[in-house]
């Protein structure tokens, strides 16, 4: 083990084997050590299929922003539980790596790591609990400012525990992540010989356009594996998915289009789908442009600006 300083007042506690040479990186966030397990199994089965490297990282908070003495102890003792908890998976055929990150706050490590090593996707995993706040919705004051500001794709689970993966469902709208939302189904089907079904709900008589729609995200991603392709007629696109939903073990929904000053994380749809269904499902959202970025951070800081405060950092006027 060793301990390394990334920026001012934030300490690094990683392996010594972590040099990262894989193009493809997932990076696994640790908050609740009983869904570990299920969520390591998930990305060590996407890392295989790209060859690449899996990071399980644990982030201990700071209030001041300066480590003291006790939070680095805190840290290690951390760090040597998350070594026990990954021990077993280090015979796979996928590199497992740990780090203990001391940071302003668990969303903060995450991104920074994400950022300063380059990763390729960040895997969370989330409860299903969702709460209503201004222009949209709230996952989770950990999940909120990840998706917004990682700076790599980024997959939300909920029943990350995948089991005999048969079937797996992608519905999609023609939305701007339909197509990674695809390539992660297909991974996880040629790690389990399954079955991936393109799917789209139109209205009666805009059957055609809902077929082009799955052809558009079909053209985006380059393939040999087989997709099958349906339409299916309902007036309420989430009742639709969900009725088909039965019938498969996984479903992933990529986000759809959404405003750049939408509170909506992943979308009305797909956060409702992934709400009530109880199968393993998956979220998932492409980065975003530093453009896109920079405007929604700096939208968070005028949103949350107080009267008698500066609004660039919240601090007293003077």
């Amino acid at each position: 083990m060793s301990a390394m300083t990334a920026q001012p007042g934030v300490t690094i506690f990683k392996d010594e084997l972590v040099a990262l040479a894989s193009k493809y990186k997932i990076l696994v966030p640790v908050a609740n050590p009983a869904t570990l397990d299920d969520l390591l199994d998930l990305a060590t089965s996407l890392a295989k299929e790209r060859k690449g490297e899996v990071v399980a990282l644990h982030v201990v908070e700071t209030e001041n922003g300066f480590p003291a003495d006790e939070e680095r102890v805190s840290a290690s003792a951390r760090r040597t539980i998350l070594e026990q908890m990954v021990a077993g998976r280090r015979r796979t055929s996928v590199p497992i790596h740990t780090v203990t990150r001391i940071d302003h706050s668990a969303a903060d490590g995450i991104v920074s790591m994400a950022r300063e090593d380059g990763y390729s996707l960040i895997l969370l995993g989330w409860q299903g609990r969702m709460r209503p706040v201004s222009l949209g919705s709230s996952l989770g004051e950990v999940l909120d400012p990840v998706v917004k500001n990682a700076p790599c794709s980024v997959a939300v689970v909920k029943n990350p525990r995948l089991g005999n993966v048969r079937r797996i469902l992608v519905p999609t709208a023609g939305g701007p992540h339909a197509a990674l939302a695809l390539e992660l189904a297909l991974m996880l089907a040629h790690r389990f010989h399954a079955q991936v079904t393109l799917l789209n709900i139109a209205k009666k008589g805009q059957e055609e356009a809902g077929r082009r729609i799955i052809e558009r995200t079909l053209q985006q991603v380059k393939t040999r594996q087989t997709v099958q392709q349906q339409v299916v007629v309902a007036d309420h696109v989430v009742k639709g998915i969900l009725r088909e939903t039965r019938d498969y073990d996984v479903v992933i929904l990529g986000a759809s289009q959404e405003g750049i000053f939408q509170q909506i994380l992943f979308g009305v749809i797909p956060e409702q789908v992934a709400k009530r269904c109880t199968k393993t499902v998956i979220m998932v959202k492409g980065a975003h442009g530093p453009l896109v970025t920079g405007l929604r951070r700096l939208w968070t800081r005028w949103s949350s600006f107080k009267p008698g405060t500066n609004p660039t950092n919240g601090s007293p006027k003077g």
